[in-house]
């Protein structure tokens, strides 16, 4: 095996080069078994040649079941400098309703995340139970931690070497900056002008993972929309006092969550399967030898 995988003749192949070499001229029991061990255990191989696909651990799934049980909260920028002198987006998105709030910042410290994050969003639909983020030193400061622990939300965060675990948030990034393009001037100084009204078009749309808008999900209503004041909102009932309204209203909220939790279910199953069919998966016996 040493002939047939080292020599520079050799040039240390893979397994199945060096296997189809010696294939050709030698013979023994278990031989597959023992190319094998042997060019995986290559300790040149192992330090000198880059993994073509890196090992992977299947897709885990965490599953929201109600509003503001989890909140992805992320940052976008530096982007260009504004007359308000924003130059960053504070994005937060509730997993469950897909609700997401985009705030312009001038900063990303600590002490401005937290209280953008109390005074634009948790004030208004509560506080979350747990917050995800990635590891940002803002997210990780000990200001940050002390609020976490004050407000008796559970902190969460990526792994090194997995920041898609936050993808919920980064896949509204991507929206957001794509309809911002759209409306910026040629100097790009006014993005922050149309970031509320962006993320309220964010809010107004269907989302696909849970066949609803996130206004249906955390409000239990749509909201009127420039259209619905021109042609007439769809909504014409008209209740006689608060009481009836509730009754509907909780119905209404208990029905979309129940139908969103289905399909929110079925999107990570989908998810993980096609995931996973990617996955590179090593497994490790206890007392086996490690090089590092």
């Amino acid at each position: 095996m040493e002939l047939c995988h080292e020599l520079p003749s050799a040039g240390h192949q893979g397994v199945s080069r060096t296997m189809s070499k010696i294939k050709d001229k030698y013979h023994w029991y278990n031989m597959t078994k023992d190319i094998n061990l042997f060019v995986l255990s290559c300790d040149t191989c192992n330090k000198n040649k880059k993994a073509s696909r890196h090992s992977k651990c299947p897709l885990t799934k965490y599953h929201a079941g109600y509003p503001m049980e989890r909140v992805h909260i992320d940052f976008m920028g530096p982007l260009p400098k504004t007359k308000q002198n924003n130059e960053h987006i504070l994005m937060m998105t509730d997993q469950f309703t897909k609700w997401t709030e985009c705030i312009p910042l001038p900063s990303q410290t600590a002490e401005v995340t937290a209280q953008a994050a109390i005074n634009e969003f948790f004030t208004r639909f509560g506080y979350p139970f747990q917050l995800f983020s990635d590891q940002g030193r803002n997210f990780e400061s000990a200001l940050f931690k002390a609020v976490c622990d004050l407000l008796q939300i559970h902190k969460a965060r990526t792994t090194p070497y997995r920041p898609q675990s936050n993808g919920q948030v980064e896949r509204q990034n991507r929206s957001l900056m794509d309809a911002v393009r759209c409306f910026v001037d040629s100097q790009q100084e006014n993005w922050d002008q149309h970031i509320a009204q962006l993320g309220g078009a964010m809010r107004s749309s269907v989302n696909r993972s849970t066949g609803y808008t996130p206004n249906k999900l955390m409000l239990g209503r749509e909201t009127n929309q420039p259209a619905d004041l021109m042609f007439g909102s769809q909504s014409e009932r008209k209740y006689e006092g608060a009481d009836s309204y509730i009754i509907d209203l909780e119905k209404a909220i208990k029905s979309a969550h129940t139908i969103a939790r289905d399909k929110l279910k079925t999107s990570q199953e989908r998810m993980k399967r096609d995931y996973d069919l990617r996955v590179l998966e090593k497994s490790y016996q206890p007392g086996i030898l490690c090089m590092f």
